[in-house]
């Protein structure tokens, strides 16, 4: 029989395991998909994130009036398959707190450490003046997008796949890490709105992605894709030049 009394018994989870949870996570993306979702319809931009453009390659069958009720269904059908579970997290206002406190911090860190890795390079990107709304829309866009595509879908998806073959979990986690950082920096030189090639800057955008796995994997997917959307709004609606 087991006597300790109910006070003395340590959460099942606390702030740390909670938030890495995929219903954390659910909640925590949802700003990001109603900011970019929303400012799209609203400003009927034909310039949209390529990983969402990738993303919806996937369904072809699926008209572009669809598109956006299929998003929308599917958000809701995670949450409902999320709230419903047994072993769910319990819902707390400090803990989302900490989340958006967490991804402030790691957000404004994130260029000043490559930018010390490159030996102080200068950030490399500025905002577009006189186009604020647009500059949000693609910030909350590549946080959410970029991250499901780039770490959810291709990190773990190939680190998955490369145990199935050898079971080398952490040199499977490097490889995956590496390839979907170079494949997360290719894409932004990519098609008729791509950067021209530099490798300064291929090289920045590499590193960020290394960074931002190593958040994905020890912080969960809300937190890192979080951090990705408001790093891209200092720099591109705030023009923030780092600390």
């Amino acid at each position: 029989m087991n006597l300790e009394h109910p006070a003395t018994t340590p959460p099942r989870f606390n702030y740390w395991q909670a938030t890495r949870t995929p219903l954390y996570g659910l909640i925590t993306i949802l700003p990001l998909f109603i900011i970019y979702e929303g400012l799209l319809l609203t400003l009927g931009s034909d310039i949209k994130i390529s990983s969402d453009v990738w993303l919806v390659s996937l369904i072809p069958f699926l008209g572009t009036a669809n598109i956006w009720v299929a998003k929308v269904l599917a958000v809701v059908a995670m949450g409902l398959l999320f709230v419903w579970q047994k072993d769910r997290p319990p819902l707390k206002g400090a803990y989302f707190s900490g989340i958006l406190l967490e991804s402030l911090v790691y957000s404004m860190v994130l260029g000043n450490v490559i930018s010390f890795i490159l030996n102080n390079v200068p950030f490399l990107f500025a905002a577009q003046p006189g186009n604020t709304l647009t500059n949000l829309m693609l910030s909350a866009g590549a946080g959410l997008y970029e991250e499901l595509l780039f770490r959810v879908l291709i990190f773990g998806g190939l680190a998955a796949l490369l145990n199935l073959w050898k079971k080398q979990p952490v040199v499977n986690i490097i490889i995956a890490a590496v390839v979907s950082s170079l494949w997360f920096s290719a894409i932004h030189h990519m098609g008729a709105f791509g950067d021209p090639w530099e490798l300064r800057v291929f090289s920045f955008r590499t590193l960020a992605g290394l960074l931002f796995v190593g958040l994905y994997v020890s912080r969960g997917f809300g937190i890192a894709a979080l951090t990705h959307a408001l790093y891209d709004v200092w720099i591109l609606v705030f023009n923030w030049r780092g600390l």
